[in-house]
Parts: C-alpha cells; structure tokens; sequence
C-alpha cells in the first residue's frame, strides 16, 4: 500500500476492448490494460489489487456494473482509464465501443 492520503479511500478500472464484431480488432489494449494495472498496483503504485478493476472485452451492462462498483467504492478518487475504439454519432458525441458496437447503429 502506498503512504498517499485517502488512498484506501480510491479505486480505479481499467477497461480494455481488444476484440470487436463490426470494428478492426486492437490487440495490445488487452496487454494495455494488464501493463497498466501492474503499474497501479505494483511497488510505489497507488493502488491495492483489491482497490483496481480490469474488465477486457466487456458487453454494455458488464462495463457499467464495473465503473458502478467502482463509483459507489470510491470516496476520493475514481480512476477509469478505457482502450479500444471511440465513435462520434451525428451530433458529435463521442461513444465508447465495446465488442458487438456497430458503426452504423450508435447509441
């Protein structure tokens, strides 16, 4: 554990999408994700195993339930770092992707 203040108090998700059904796949955000969580956690890290998620390749439901628990866990500091593929709708709005994203249907 590091001596940073509140630091119990903090907790952090790494979300990687590497693999896609209608997008070119991104390999190395799965290796992105693992790298960076052992960094986080890791000697000088700011975070505990316990206090840092990694989710790969997640459906909708399973990205918000961990960025869910991650937000009511956290007290101080929330952390939520993502890889993979972003789409802009028609109004400009950036959307992250996850496996089954289709281009031609954002929501």
């Amino acid at each position: 554990m590091t001596d940073t203040p509140h630091a119990e108090q903090s907790q952090a998700v790494l979300i990687g999408t590497a693999r896609y059904d209608h997008l070119h796949h991104i390999p190395a955000a799965a290796a992105n994700i693992d790298d960076l969580a052992d960094v986080l956690t890791g000697p000088g890290g700011a975070f505990t195993g316990g206090q840092c998620a990694t989710v790969l390749d997640p459906d909708r439901d399973t990205l918000g339930s961990a960025v869910g628990r991650a937000a009511r866990a956290a007290t101080r500091l929330l952390l939520v770092y993502y890889a993979g593929h972003g789409l802009i709708d028609r109004r400009g709005r950036l959307h992250l992707t996850v496996p089954a994203s289709d281009p031609d249907d954002i929501r």
